[in-house]
């Protein structure tokens, strides 16, 4: 990377949470036309692993651990208060059907 894109991420990790948000929500917005659907080589290796970590669940880290390990304290706050609100009211979530539907769409899976 150079030093401006060094600077600017930098920058970039100053900003709150929803700062980052906004500034992420203002880039996927200017970038919404990017290609960023999957390979096919790049699906079979997803649905390789995720075959798999089925076959093999004991060799496979707790989400919770993974998450200890590469989100910041704030981050986990953020999930930890998503979380609550969806308990609260499960209703206003969006089902996973439609989740996992757009996620096909948008990048192209099976």
């Amino acid at each position: 990377m150079s030093a401006a894109q060094d600077q600017v991420l930098e920058q970039f990790d100053q900003l709150s949470v929803e700062e980052q948000r906004a500034v992420f929500e203002q880039l996927r917005v200017k970038f919404d036309d990017f290609d960023d659907a999957l390979t096919p080589e790049q699906v079979a290796e997803l649905e390789r692993r995720a075959a798999q970590a089925r076959a093999h669940p004991e060799r496979c880290r707790p989400m919770e651990d993974v998450f200890a390990d590469t989100l910041t304290a704030e981050q986990k706050a953020e999930l930890d208060r998503r979380a609550e609100e969806f308990r609260k009211n499960p209703h206003d979530g969006i089902p996973f059907e439609e989740v996992r539907e757009a996620a096909r769409k948008r990048f192209g899976w099976k």
